[in-house]
């Protein structure tokens, strides 16, 4: 079967992908049967909302790229091919041209359960500081300017909320006061959250 995947260009997965080649799981992008795509380098994670209808999938970062590349007069489209076991790119336009990259076997992680909780009733809401070798590629992932993480103890990553409701996670270095979130934001990311976790991630598809 083949499934075609839309991923809003504003949103650069790419970023927050891991670069080393001994990490092919986090080398990549993760596509949720859910409707979302999932970028992580073990430090900073973007999850954005995407057009999917597929089941679960690991997308080489090549195949990211390649769709991702803007030409003038071409058009990408993105599929996978869970029968050829393949992630291809095909350009429309001007230039006619097709790629096609493995999809990455094995088990991605259960990134829904990295998304903070938010208000937890502690009274222990503060802000942390963070890597600025961090901040701008995750800030890049998920399309916006402007850096305000939520967080709740030291041992909690920070939260910061993206274009088209896309969602930043990023790991803490030292902890601060931070003045109380709004009920409006603290509901929306528990609701996000506890969807997704009570929706069972399928396994990955393989041969």
């Amino acid at each position: 079967m083949q499934y075609p995947v839309t991923i809003a260009p504003e949103y650069d997965l790419a970023q927050a992908a891991a670069r080393e080649a001994d990490r092919p799981v986090l080398r990549s992008v993760f596509l949720d049967h859910r409707g979302y795509a999932v970028a992580s380098n073990g430090f900073i994670m973007a999850v954005v909302p995407i057009k999917y209808a597929g089941p679960d999938a690991i997308l080489p970062l090549e195949a990211l790229r390649s769709y991702r590349k803007v030409e003038r007069g071409v058009v990408a489209e993105l599929t996978i091919d869970f029968d050829a076991q393949l992630a291809t790119v095909t350009g429309t336009g001007r230039h006619d041209r097709s790629s096609s990259w493995p999809l990455i076997q094995g088990s991605y992680p259960n990134w829904p359960t990295i998304i903070p909780v938010l208000g937890n009733g502690d009274g222990d809401n503060v802000h942390s500081a963070y890597a600025p070798d961090s901040v701008q590629p995750l800030c890049l992932a998920i399309n916006t300017r402007v850096f305000c993480p939520m967080a709740v103890s030291a041992s909690y990553p920070g939260l910061i909320l993206g274009y088209g409701g896309a969602l930043g996670v990023i790991m803490p270095t030292f902890i601060e006061q931070w003045p109380e979130y709004s009920a409006h934001t603290i509901a929306a990311v528990k609701m996000l959250r506890e969807k997704l976790i009570a929706t069972p991630l399928e396994a990955t598809h393989s041969c």
